[in-house]
């Protein structure tokens, strides 16, 4: 996985390597916000993080239009996972709901 914060043009480079006992392909992605604050206000105030241009490759071939699925578990903070279309993904929250105590953990899955 190759990340760059458009920004600044920063890398972040992970390759992922199969466990010995997997056999099948890994084909499912995700983007997920997760390990979260106590307090809502501990999240920036601005509310969203944005991924975009985002390309898909399983066995070293691309997915042309990647599926992706949003999904929250116990939502924090108004937090919601946002397909905007094939090739960008956001991740919203509000800074100051403190309403709900449960871990949020909104995913956008890659399905196929």
């Amino acid at each position: 996985m190759n990340m760059t914060r458009m920004a600044t043009g920063q890398t972040s480079n992970y390759n992922y390597k199969l466990e010995s006992a997997q056999k099948a392909t890994e084909s499912v992605a995700y983007f997920v916000l997760e390990h979260q604050p106590l307090s809502c206000a501990e999240l920036p105030s601005n509310g969203v993080v944005h991924w975009t241009n985002v390309q898909v490759e399983v066995n070293g071939k691309p997915v042309a239009e990647p599926k992706w699925v949003a999904k929250e578990e116990a939502p924090k903070c108004g937090a919601k996972a946002v397909v905007v279309n094939s090739s960008a993904i956001d991740i919203t929250w509000s800074h100051t709901d403190d309403t709900t105590s449960s871990p949020v953990i909104p995913e956008v899955v890659q399905e196929g």
